[in-house]
């Protein structure tokens, strides 16, 4: 994950992240130069969002093996309030079951993403708080899974508007309803955030932070940027990094030299502040998502814990980016 600050005009807080997902049993898979090694399907999913569009959901079919492909897949997900864009799920099917491709066949699944992978964040507005928790201790996170008052049921009012989508293949846009070879797959959604002050329970919240995220995929991996972009100046308290539900059967954080065993996915464990990568796997696959220490508030600045991964108990794994005391915070303008 990499991360910017500019401070010119406005700051600009970047989050790049990137995942991959790797056969144990075949790794030696070469492609030819030239390839058009992808396959992006686009389509709608039933219900609406808030800004009246159908749901989406992208799926990204990738060679994985000599005899399977892998289909990586984002989309909306309504079990939460925001209905919020992320990553969903990883399929693995042999290259003979072309047929199911696209089924979301859970038999099929070795990866399910049932967390924020694009965080919710916790930041106050300066000015103008008008919220129904404008004097509250309690800094609550908005965006991601997280609603109205911290609450993820699919119920609570949300406090992320999504304001566009677009997919690109090789750099042509495509819409719902069609599949396009390809070499390189972009999705841009961009959402507004409200602040932890600026919520109210009757609906007229007002939105402080754009959130632009980029899904950029090649190279069998997916990099992940997201750009945070204050409309007016708000305080930061926190932004955990790649937030992953631990599916497999261990953890290895890659690049500590305080913990560099196998640990179990459901036990918290921290390790220092030199973890490039949180790596999942079992018996078949691995997978693995990178942090960037020399980019920006990758350097963990704004981190004052002595560590910047952690497996949690809730048995997922986070980066932790910004991580500032209640008391205190970072002033973006």
């Amino acid at each position: 994950m990499k991360s910017i600050l500019s401070t010119i005009v406005i700051i600009f807080l970047v989050l790049t992240l990137s995942g991959c997902i790797e056969d144990l049993n075949d790794s030696s898979m070469s492609k030819k130069p030239g390839d058009l090694s992808y396959e992006c399907y686009y389509t709608y999913e039933d219900g609406k969002l808030l800004n009246g569009d159908s749901a989406s959901m992208i799926f990204i079919k990738y060679p994985l093996s000599s005899g399977k492909n892998a289909i990586m897949t984002f989309g909306n997900k309504f079990r939460t309030p925001n209905q919020n864009f992320d990553l969903s799920d990883i399929f693995v099917y042999d290259n003979k079951d072309s047929l199911q491709f696209y089924s979301k066949n859970d038999s099929n699944r070795v990866f399910g993403h049932q967390t924020d992978n694009i965080q919710p964040v916790r930041i106050k507005a300066i000015n103008q708080i008008d919220g129904d928790f404008a004097n509250s201790a309690s800094i609550y996170f908005t965006g991601g899974f997280h609603g109205y008052k911290n609450d993820t049921s699919p119920d609570a009012l949300p406090t992320m508007y999504e304001v566009s989508k677009v997919v690109t293949a090789d750099g042509e846009i495509i819409l719902p309803g069609e599949k396009k070879q390809c070499r390189n797959i972009k999705i841009i959604v961009t959402n507004l955030l409200q602040a932890s002050n600026t919520e109210k329970k009757d609906g007229i919240s007002r939105y402080v932070m754009e959130e632009k995220t980029e899904v950029n995929f090649f190279n069998d991996t997916a990099f992940i940027k997201t750009e945070f972009i204050p409309m007016e100046d708000i305080q930061v308290y926190q932004v955990d990094g790649l937030g992953f539900f631990n599916d497999f059967n261990n953890i290895q954080f890659i690049g500590s030299k305080s913990k560099t065993g196998v640990y179990p996915p459901n036990i918290v464990n921290r390790a220092d502040r030199d973890v490039k990568a949180i790596r999942q796997f079992n018996d078949k696959y691995i997978f693995d998502v990178s942090i960037d220490h020399s980019y920006g508030i990758g350097n963990l600045m704004y981190n004052y814990y002595s560590y910047n991964a952690e497996i949690m108990d809730a048995h997922k794994s986070y980066f932790c980016l910004i991580e500032i005391p209640d008391t205190d915070s970072v002033v973006f303008f």
